[in-house]
């Protein structure tokens, strides 16, 4: 494994770095009080209301839109391990209409497909304009603080940014998308109705991507099953509280009274499930990750800030221990100091010593800055960064490993 330097910056070694503790992990992320209560079916109905607020939304922007698709290519962003995308800034999004923080969750289980239920037909340059009217018809029509859906695709397969942080939060963003069962899922809407016809097949392959994207990010198998619990809401099935099981790709029309994401749509999702099935086992990793570490790993962003497993978990280590190496880090996990990852020159040099076996034992926290200086704590010592090289601290005493 390549020595690289810690990330935090690298300075002199100063007796303080050992003896001065930092605060705790960073705060958890605002919470959303008002997604609780986005429980509508989400779907743009074909109703005079709702054709009126996007086709109003439409012409205030119609000089504009053949600028606009230029602009919408280059604000775009490259999502790890699913490609490039439209942000809200590329659809021009009015940030003024959003009325609250991203409510975040631990995991997602599972992906929702709706379809918007609107127009079918439209041109690129109109995408813009449409998806700005769906933004303000679920802020100002349905009162929620957000566009419902996580992500969008529209008949060309372009993937659009939808609730705002969703493609790019190391934590779920919670949706407005599912009537009860927001939470833990990830809603993505084909702009359109397809009840009478099918999505193209570019639209479809798009679809595709992303529940392999999410399949992978988050650990669950596309062709199987999870159980997911309602919460209240106005469209959905089931009592809150209520435990159902689902395929882990389910339709809209599985837990709300909806018809959504249309008969036809609806009907493509069993070779939706087979061929999400295959792309994700391809991708995904190669090594079983399990027990607490797959725990840590799969609600840390595992997949982009660990890397997959290089092998297969070390266990029955010292104190009954657990240790698994991946591309960007070892997780190390004991009773005693739950799951630690060790990264970089710190990690080789707890690899020299050998691991939990040397006088360090396990690492009780992650790698930190104190003072200028990365440092990470073990039960036995700690470790800071000096001139490119790991300096360890057992009781006091330095040492530096070569």
């Amino acid at each position: 494994m390549r020595s690289a330097k810690p990330a935090a910056a690298t300075k002199s070694l100063a007796v303080e770095a050992f003896e001065t503790p930092t605060s705790g992990a960073d705060a958890a992320a605002a919470g959303d009080p008002s997604a609780a209560a986005d429980t509508s079916q989400g779907e743009l109905g074909a109703t005079a209301e709702n054709a009126s607020v996007v086709q109003g939304a439409a012409a205030q922007s119609a000089t504009a839109q053949g600028a606009g698709v230029q602009n919408v290519a280059a604000k775009s962003a490259n999502i790890p391990n699913l490609g490039r995308i439209v942000t809200r800034a590329g659809w021009g999004a009015n940030e003024k209409l959003v009325r609250c923080k991203a409510d975040t969750t631990d995991v997602n289980k599972a992906l929702i497909i709706h379809h918007t239920s609107g127009a079918t037909n439209y041109s690129r340059s109109q995408v813009p304009g449409i998806l700005r009217g769906y933004l303000e018809f679920h802020t100002k029509g349905r009162k929620w603080c957000d566009l419902g859906y996580n992500m969008l695709v529209d008949r060309y397969g372009t993937i659009y940014e939808g609730r705002r942080g969703a493609p790019y939060s190391g934590r779920p963003v919670v949706g407005a998308h599912a009537s009860g069962f927001n939470t833990h899922t990830f809603g993505v809407s084909v702009m359109g109705t397809f009840n009478s016809r099918q999505p193209t097949s570019a639209a479809v392959k798009s679809v595709k991507r992303i529940a392999t994207w999410q399949a992978v990010k988050w650990g669950w198998n596309p062709g199987g099953k999870v159980k997911l619990t309602a919460a209240k809401g106005d469209t959905v099935k089931y009592k809150a509280g209520t435990v159902v099981t689902k395929s882990t790709i389910f339709g809209h029309r599985d837990t709300s009274y909806t018809d959504c994401p249309g008969t036809k749509f609806y009907a493509m999702l069993p070779s939706i499930r087979k061929s999400v099935a295959a792309s994700a086992k391809k991708a995904g990793p190669k090594h079983a990750i399990a027990g607490a570490i797959r725990t840590y790993y799969y609600t840390h962003n595992g997949t982009v800030t660990i890397g997959m497993p290089k092998g297969r978990e070390a266990n029955r280590l010292r104190s009954g221990g657990a240790r698994q190496t991946f591309a960007k880090a070892t997780l190390s996990w004991s009773k005693a100091t739950k799951v630690q990852p060790v990264r970089s020159g710190f990690l080789t040099a707890y690899r020299k010593l050998g691991y939990e076996k040397s006088k360090l034992g396990y690492p009780t926290g992650a790698e930190r800055k104190v003072k200028g200086l990365a440092r990470q704590d073990f039960q036995g010592g700690s470790m800071v960064w000096q001139k490119g090289r790991a300096v360890i601290a057992y009781n006091n005493k330095v040492k530096a490993v070569k």
